[in-house]
């Protein structure tokens, strides 16, 4: 999954559990002002921020994880942390996302 954000762009691998951020660096202006009028080699780490995040191994998968929650919820007479609002909800925008990668071409 790719976000893109006004300062940000922010790239998620579920697979391999691992998240790159880049971000716009601090001193972008004074950067750019730099190489436009001095014309230098630019480098890409002058102008971004980048940092990598991988997920912690778990032996079991987040679906596994949130049915473990949800049966341990029950059995104790709690809310579960994902209710059926939540759960109705978020099936909502997938069947809806569904149906736009049915609909649109790019």
């Amino acid at each position: 999954m790719r976000l893109f954000q006004r300062d940000a762009y922010i790239s998620m691998d579920f697979k391999d559990k691992k998240v790159q951020i880049l971000r716009k660096s601090a001193n972008f202006a004074k950067i750019m002002a730099k190489y436009v009028f001095n014309k230098k080699n630019m480098k890409i780490e002058d102008f971004v921020d980048m940092k990598e995040l991988t997920a912690v191994h778990h032996s079991k998968d987040a679906l596994t994880y949130e049915l473990e929650a949800f049966i341990a919820a029950i059995s104790a007479d709690l809310n579960p942390i994902v209710d059926g609002v939540a759960g109705t909800r978020a099936l909502r925008v997938a069947f809806q996302i569904m149906e736009c990668m049915k609909t649109t071409r790019i």
